[in-house]
């Protein structure tokens, strides 16, 4: 008699993980908080565009800083006093803004939080990742990807409270600590270590070109846009009250643009794919040129940028994935697509910054239109990868930066 194997469940998984869970959302509501008021301070600060652009590209630069170092740090700590340990260094972080205003001061602290807010995600998502089985990893991720944009959300909603600054930090700091009692209360079993491994770097752009132009592309849109959205409302007359609900209805566009293209995607290709999600976001863009003045018809332009945007780099990764001939070198390709895209998110908000210290609020839109309108031409001259070819679209943010 022969007896069959119980299928694994994605309920079941995300409740032996949902101390993880709890800890994380509560860890994106503080960040949420942290990275999106960082604009209006510093703007209150007479902080020019430009430098602006500068220290918010500090937080992306600890990003990269992150993906080299931390997952070694995870192999000789393990999982849960890596969390621990890298939670405490976020809120550390947050918590030393308070005590100066030096550009440069301002600068290092965004490298921190950086540096601390991805390698607690890196902890989080290897943790999901080897405790999900195949069958089910998708459905565990599209959960915690809710998770991410709700948390992010209830931050920006708390900025729309429009409380001073040490207030704002005070805030995040409480929901930073917050996320960090799950993990130490409930007693969770943590994966085994994790190998310890060179990163290593491979030369990929003859093989999958689109998708290293649609993360790099990816990469500048997401950064510029958590670092210099505030800045660019602001410009066009907006209050902090705007600045939240721009924000709020860019997280919802983003949410909605991840369940659109996965179907999409598998359906009707990568490219195609690629191709629409950057037309929408173009039209967008040319709206809100159009409209500067006007803060009620941006606020429903920046969903649809958003919406057309936010799949970048998940549609690039399964682009990758489909090109490849030998699945074996996807965990390599990976790596070199966040750092393109990683390079991107580094340089989005200094490109940024200097164009709208040039232009005006113009410049925040005049990225989006020459970044999108490159991809596009770009995307419509590569070939097309047939449906027989395809492997499974997952909804995903760049948020490991590199493994």
């Amino acid at each position: 008699m022969q007896i069959s194997k119980k299928m694994p469940s994605p309920k079941r998984t995300i409740k032996v993980l949902s101390a993880l869970f709890i800890g994380v959302w509560l860890i994106f509501i503080g960040n949420g908080l942290v990275l999106t008021s960082a604009g209006v301070m510093l703007k209150e600060m007479g902080v020019s565009d430009v430098f602006i652009g500068i220290i918010t590209s500090c937080f992306f630069l600890g990003g990269i800083m992150s993906a080299i170092f931390a997952y070694s740090f995870i192999s000789s700590y393990g999982y849960v006093r890596s969390y621990a340990i890298f939670t405490a260094l976020f809120a550390i972080s947050a918590t030393l803004h308070g005590l100066g205003n030096s550009i440069i001061y301002w600068a290092f602290l965004r490298f921190l939080l950086g540096f601390s807010y991805y390698s607690i995600v890196m902890v989080v998502e290897s943790w999901i990742n080897t405790k999900s089985k195949n069958e089910i990893r998708s459905r565990v991720l599209a959960f915690y990807e809710m998770l991410y944009y709700g948390g992010f959300g209830v931050g920006v909603i708390i900025l729309a409270l429009n409380l001073n600054n040490a207030k704002i930090f005070a805030i995040s700091i409480f929901f930073i600590l917050l996320g960090a009692i799950p993990m130490n209360t409930v007693k969770i079993k943590e994966p085994p270590l994790p190998e310890k491994r060179k990163l290593s770097i491979p030369n990929v752009f003859e093989l999958v070109p689109l998708a290293l132009s649609g993360s790099f592309t990816a990469g500048i849109c997401l950064s510029s846009f958590f670092a210099m959205s505030s800045v660019f409302v602001l410009k066009t007359g907006g209050s902090v009250l705007d600045i939240s609900a721009f924000i709020f209805i860019a997280m919802i566009g983003g949410l909605l643009s991840e369940l659109f293209f996965g179907n999409f995607s598998d359906k009707f290709g990568r490219k195609y794919s690629i191709m629409l999600g950057v037309f929408i976001a173009l039209v967008a863009s040319f709206f809100m040129w159009i409209n500067l003045e006007n803060l009620t018809i941006l606020k429903i332009c920046v969903f649809f940028l958003t919406f057309g945007t936010f799949s970048l780099y998940a549609l690039s990764l399964a682009r990758a994935n489909d090109m490849l001939n030998n699945k074996n070198e996807s965990a390599k390709v990976g790596a070199e697509l966040l750092l393109s895209y990683s390079i991107g998110s580094l340089l989005g908000p200094l490109i940024t910054g200097v164009f709208i210290e040039i232009f005006g609020s113009l410049g925040f839109v005049l990225v989006y239109v020459l970044i999108l309108a490159f991809l596009f031409v770009f995307a419509a001259l590569q070939e097309v990868v047939p449906k027989e070819k395809r492997g499974e679209f997952v909804a995903k943010r760049p948020s490991k930066i590199l493994r």
